[in-house]
């Protein structure tokens, strides 16, 4: 019996091997929006967020994309120090998850969301691919614009 036991050996090793690997892979960053006024921003995938920003209607002075930056947050102790997407699991709207900070607005809350109005929000991972989605607020719920 002992003679055959390395025909088992092999095979056993590719699945360990296999499982490891698979575990590791890289899963693409996925969003889904929820909710209306305050949406609720649901993520998974494998990678750290670095950044989120979300773009509204021009609210401040300035060219390009900074006059239309609405919120965004970015980690307290630099890119490199992101929580993973999978852990933070849903963040609300002008609430700052634990190990971030708001780089936009510079000060105070966030701006309220405008009925009609066309809204963009980027998460920016590490270690996977990021996501972008457009959506509006109609009838006080969100619309994903694909």
């Amino acid at each position: 019996m002992q003679r055959y036991s390395h025909c088992f050996k092999l095979p056993l090793v590719l699945l360990l091997l296999l499982c490891v690997t698979g575990a590791s892979c890289e899963r693409d960053t996925t969003l889904t929006i929820e909710g209306g006024n305050t949406p609720k921003f649901k993520m998974s995938g494998s990678g750290t967020l670095i950044l989120l920003r979300m773009h509204g209607p021009k609210v401040r002075e300035g060219q390009g994309e900074i006059a239309n930056i609405i919120w965004e947050i970015v980690p307290e102790e630099g890119s490199a120090n992101g929580r993973a997407v999978e852990e933070l699991g849903t963040i609300i709207y002008g609430q700052v998850p634990a190990g971030y900070v708001q780089k936009y607005p510079e000060q105070g809350e966030v701006p309220t969301l405008i009925e009609g109005q066309d809204y963009d929000i980027w998460l920016i991972t590490d270690n996977a691919n990021g996501v972008k989605r457009h959506f509006t607020l109609r009838d006080g719920k969100i619309l994903e614009k694909r």
